[in-house]
């Protein structure tokens, strides 16, 4: 088995994503299109219709502000090809498999011929909440392999002081972030941190610092500009005000006011933001991101305590929210979405009893095989701290600060377990120090 680890990691990560994707082909192949996969169907058949970035099959075709451009020009592929939509899956299906592999050449980087390194591949081929979004259109597949790659070149840049490999990584954050806009503060980070910590002397410092600049200008600065002249305001993406008016204003209030939240959520729409069209008219954008942004400071500073409370709660939940009513969607067609763990719903009982109490033996049993292997995983990172604390702090501290950051963004907005799979490999990563012994006395049993 390990004598081609990074074969073996890839070919069982295919296995199992095929092997699903196949199985609901046959049972229930219109789940894999979902609520956020018909914005991105449209955006991509605007494209090759009309060359029109718009969610709207109908005129006016309002260009749209929420998404970023690199997963509908993946779809769009499809369409010049004329290649079905169960396409998309089947090529995710790869992606994810690729996931599991560069996972495995990350830990191979980090620490060189040890056998332990394909746990981190298993434990990225097995994660169920990356098998099923792989089978969903969504674009957590493409996103979490361009980020893992984007990792494993800024692990071997720092590893082996490669400025090139730095540099690849950059490029690799922006196109990740062009993606999923989740990065988009973060893609600083990385030539920031080799700025600080690479040791070179400070002029070459200054001017490797300037050329990722100058790169992430050129990745990102495009599409800030679409943005600044078709809505009239230098923005990326509109979906974070999307998130902090829709989700986290309307949780906090829904906490401090013990009001539903959706009926805060509907009292925004038909009342604050009555007056702008978002169909017709481009215009709309601005005033939408400003009411956001002043709304959501307001309510945080009407009610820190509720924020702090709601924040806190949710970034544990990002870490050990199992998926769920995914599952029974896919695989049994239920379309009943019993959100348990949302705000709402979290002093509501315990959480164990209501999941007891509304999944059945097939639900129960994914759920708990999720919760296995985030139990040995976290036990893993834990008593593996020494070894990162002092073997490998910079490596740790470039995975943990992206492990944290994208914990805490997630957090604000309602937790979903599908927003813990871009961390899965980072977190495979950093659990394998103590499984380390007996791997390699595995390893000696089988070459005996």
């Amino acid at each position: 088995m390990f004598r081609y680890p990074g074969l073996f990691v890839f070919i069982l990560a295919f296995i199992l994503r095929i092997g699903y994707t196949v199985y609901i082909q046959q049972t229930n192949p219109d789940s894999i299109y979902q609520y956020d996969s018909w914005g991105y169907l449209n955006i991509a058949k605007n494209l090759y219709q009309d060359q029109v970035f718009s969610q709207s099959l109908i005129e006016p075709q309002t260009p749209d502000s929420t998404r970023t451009p690199i997963y509908p020009a993946f779809i769009l592929l499809f369409h010049l090809a004329q290649l079905a939509g169960k396409w998309i899956v089947f090529v995710q299906a790869l992606l994810g498999a690729s996931t599991a592999l560069v996972t495995y050449q990350i830990a191979d980087i980090i620490g060189r011929n040890r056998s332990v390194n394909v746990l981190a591949g298993i434990l990225v081929a097995i994660n169920l909440p990356s098998i099923y979004m792989g089978n969903v259109v969504a674009s957590e597949s493409l996103y979490t392999l361009l980020l893992t790659i984007s990792v494993y070149y800024a692990v071997k840049g720092i590893k082996f002081k490669e400025e090139d490999a730095v540099t690849a990584s950059v490029i690799l954050m922006a196109l990740a972030t062009l993606t999923r806009p989740i990065t988009f503060y973060f893609i600083i980070i990385i030539p920031l941190g080799y700025f600080l910590f690479s040791g070179f002397g400070i002029t070459r410092r200054i001017k490797t610092f300037l050329v990722h600049a100058v790169i992430i200008g050129v990745f990102i600065g495009p599409w800030i500009y679409r943005n600044h002249v078709i809505f009239g305001n230098p923005f990326f993406s509109s979906i974070s005000e999307v998130n902090l008016l829709f989700h986290t204003s309307t949780q906090v209030r829904s906490l401090a006011e013990d009001k539903p939240q959706k009926s805060i959520e509907m009292e925004y729409r038909n009342d604050s933001l009555a007056g702008l069209d978002f169909v017709g008219d481009p215009g709309a954008i601005p005033p939408f991101i400003s009411f956001a942004r002043a709304e959501t400071k307001r309510v945080i500073s009407t009610y820190p305590e509720a924020f702090l409370k709601m924040w806190a709660t949710s970034t544990i939940m990002f870490f050990i929210k199992p998926m769920r009513s995914y599952f029974n969607f896919q695989l049994k067609a239920d379309n009943v979405h019993a959100a348990m763990a949302s705000v709402e719903n979290r002093s509501k009982g315990n959480l164990l009893q209501k999941t007891l109490n509304n999944s059945d033996t097939t639900t129960l049993f994914l759920v708990a095989i999720q919760a296995f292997i985030l139990l040995i995983t976290y036990l893993g990172i834990l008593f593996s701290l020494k070894y990162w604390l002092t073997r490998d702090f910079k490596i740790f501290g470039l995975l943990l600060s992206l492990l944290i950051y994208i914990a805490l963004v997630s957090s604000i907005t309602e937790v979903d377990a599908r927003f813990r799979i871009p961390v899965v490999p980072i977190l495979s990563i950093l659990c394998l120090p103590i499984f380390a012994p007996i791997f390699d006395k595995f390893v000696g049993i089988q070459d005996e």
